[in-house]
């Protein structure tokens, strides 16, 4: 039954961002010096949401184009905005807890979960994306 709602939450932050790509879509147009290029940025969106109440915490679009600056993406913009309003909603207590234990365990995830102890009692110690 966990997993059913798993699905139905992550399909339904998936059309969420659909639907903040579809809000922000910005098209394509030829620039006088005959180069693709967007008013904006590329259609690249990201979003956060908050694993134990569902919020969503950041939710941004590639600044490449606005700020004329190769080095702001969504992906980057949306964990530095998550994270700042993380550390506001639940900060860490720094007398029990440690920065890497707090960022790994509390950051994102409800240590009291299902999906959290199954994964600490799994044997796997770190994932990493390629």
């Amino acid at each position: 039954m966990l997993s059913l709602f798993q699905s139905e939450k992550d399909s339904i932050a998936f059309l969420g961002l659909m639907a903040i790509a579809y809000k922000n879509f910005d098209h394509q147009f030829k620039h006088l010096d005959g180069q693709l290029t967007h008013i904006r940025g590329l259609n690249i969106f990201a979003a956060i949401v908050d694993n134990i109440d569902g919020t969503i915490l950041a939710e941004k679009q590639n600044q490449i184009h606005v700020e004329n600056n190769p080095m702001l993406h969504a992906e980057q913009l949306t964990i530095r905005e998550a994270i700042e309003k993380v550390n506001v909603k639940r900060p860490r207590n720094m007398s029990t807890t440690s920065v890497e234990s707090y960022y790994r365990n509390y950051l994102f995830n409800d240590p009291s979960s299902k999906d959290y102890l199954t994964f600490q009692h799994s044997g796997i110690r770190s994932l990493e994306f390629t």
